[in-house]
């Protein structure tokens, strides 16, 4: 195919693939959660609340650190059960939320601490756990006192007692007090599925004479949790043989590289200069998740012991990641110079300060990651109807908000080091070595493409397989993309594609600095190829 031919076809892919992909988003953003309140204003309500019903009055005295949550079995239930927007639907119906702040209140050598949850959408309080000390005296009430008590709570939090069903009770003699638990199931609320059926409880607690817990849910079958933990066990299960086998990869990289320097002197100087900044920014995103080092805080620890456990091993860390990327790079790209040194092209000029081939390659990764956007949506409309394909409604991509500046910590985690490190590995060197030894591309395409896959199946997409499938169809494409063009143009698709699909995570944390900077993320293999072709023409003509 002519040049101009292939351009236009591209460009045409491009086009449709992100169309696919606005309009599968803007559905998807019509049921997505929407946050009424921040942080500092669920601090409050949560500070507010435990003032009027526990006996913890000091408030001041206690530190106090506030996280994105979810509760994500029953909202992954729901999505498995009703698809993920009557999911959301069904939340919004029945007043549970979506999207939950978590504040706790804590003190360093301190047993006693609390945690409640307030909902994001409406600023009720959904949670309650208040830890006090076993050996804690209090006055004690007999049941139907405490029932009443918990009456009186349900009534305030906007229940009628009348109306709810008691399905359990327990009590715990402590030494110096006596701790009541009701467990009541809201009417007209159960869920039949094949796994069992689900229902609306609520739970109230008594720690002696004050109210010590308070939780309204949704309880799934307990076959649903074992479903769920199969599934990921397999996925962790060959995930862990792709982990060999990338280990193995990157000890042949390692080899190349050796001989590499001992017959040549290979391009490396500037991967060592990336890899320490690779390096120093994964160890800087660590620092830049101290709200949620803080927040799993075990109180028996001094707070330093406790961060130097946390932190300094991310050091080492940090360091074994550059490692890896380095020799990636170093053996890839000496390999690819001997076999194919256009794919290594553009960024080799670039590190003597000639852009025109960078830029070119950056372009045309836009276009790529488009057109991977498309394909996604594509097979995840065919495998929802097809196959049930349904996702996890995992906290950890929430957790990426529970950071200093979070989008720091989408750039580095979700954008920027996988981009490079997979690339280098399973692009750049594996598809250039597997090409050496089988004598053919495509198998080199295709060993690489399921290698890199499977190592994605412990990610939260059920059937587990689902996630390999996916993630192989997109290997194919980015090794494709690299015998056709070069290392560049799969190194910004792939940055691309995974920040646009983090957009989601921006538009959570509302607020237009926030949206701002998500189109910084996306734009930044752009925003720095363009500042470095300006800042290398200082001095330095343009290779013509």
């Amino acid at each position: 195919m002519q040049p101009m031919y292939r351009n236009t076809l591209f460009g045409l892919l491009a086009a449709i693939g992100l169309a696919l992909f606005i309009m599968s988003t803007a559905s998807d953003l019509r049921y997505a959660p929407e946050p009424e309140i921040d942080q500092e204003t669920a601090s409050t309500i949560a500070r507010h609340f435990l003032s009027n019903d526990t006996n913890i009055t000091n408030l001041s005295d206690y530190r106090t650190s506030v996280l994105y949550t979810n509760d994500a079995l029953a909202h992954s239930f729901l999505r498995q059960q009703l698809g993920e927007h009557n999911a959301s639907r069904y939340l919004q119906s029945q007043g549970l939320p979506q999207l939950e702040f978590e504040v706790r209140f804590y003190q360093p050598s301190q047993q006693e601490e609390a945690t409640v949850k307030v909902s994001a959408e409406t600023g009720n309080v959904t949670e309650l756990s208040y830890i006090l000390p076993e050996d804690r005296s209090r006055p004690s009430l007999q049941r139907a006192t405490a029932e009443n008590y918990s009456s009186q709570i349900l009534r305030k939090r906007g229940f009628v007692a009348e109306q709810l069903q008691l399905k359990d009770y327990a009590k715990t003699a402590h030494r110096n007090r006596t701790d009541h638990r009701f467990t009541y199931r809201v009417p007209n609320t159960t869920i039949h599925a094949s796994f069992g059926t689900a229902s609306q409880l609520i739970e109230v607690g008594i720690h002696g004479n004050r109210l010590g817990a308070y939780d309204y849910y949704l309880k799934t079958p307990e076959d649903f949790s074992r479903y769920v933990g199969g599934q990921r066990g397999s996925g962790m299960f060959i995930a862990g043989l792709s982990l060999l086998a990338s280990v193995a990869m990157l000890i042949l990289a390692a080899i190349a590289a050796v001989k590499a320097f001992r017959k040549t002197r290979p391009h490396w100087r500037p991967w060592a200069v990336f890899a320490l900044a690779l390096t120093a920014l994964i160890f800087v995103n660590r620092l830049n998740t101290l709200p949620l080092l803080l927040h799993d805080y075990n109180t028996a620890m001094a707070i330093p012991i406790f961060l130097g456990i946390r932190i300094l091993p991310a050091l080492i860390v940090a360091g074994a990641f550059g490692a890896t990327v380095f020799v990636s790079a170093t053996a890839g790209s000496a390999m690819a110079s001997h076999y194919w040194s256009n794919r290594i092209k553009a960024l080799r000029e670039a590190t003597r300060g000639y852009t025109k081939h960078l830029l070119a390659s950056v372009g045309r990764g836009y276009a790529l990651a488009f057109i991977l956007l498309g394909v996604t949506t594509l097979l995840y409309a065919a495998g929802s109807e097809l196959f049930n394909v349904w996702q996890f409604a995992s906290v950890n991509q929430l957790n990426l908000l529970n950071a200093v500046v979070p989008a720091f910590t989408i750039f580095v985690t979700i954008s920027l080091f996988p981009a490079f490190s997979e690339e280098l590995l399973y692009r750049l060197f594996g598809i250039t070595f597997f090409t050496e030894a089988t004598r053919s591309k495509a198998a080199a395409i295709g060993i690489t493409a399921i290698i890199w896959a499977v190592a994605h199946a412990t990610h939260p997409v059920f059937p587990f397989y689902f996630r390999a499938i996916e993630v192989t169809v997109i290997g194919l494409v980015l090794g494709t993309a690299f015998v056709m063009f070069d290392i560049t143009t799969t190194i910004t698709a792939h940055f691309v594609f995974n920040a646009i699909t983090a957009l989601p995570l921006f538009l959570i944390a509302s607020g237009p600095l926030t949206i701002s900077t998500a189109f910084v993320v996306i734009l930044f293999p752009l925003i720095a190829s363009v500042g470095w072709r300006f800042y290398s023409q200082r001095g330095m003509p343009q290779k013509r």
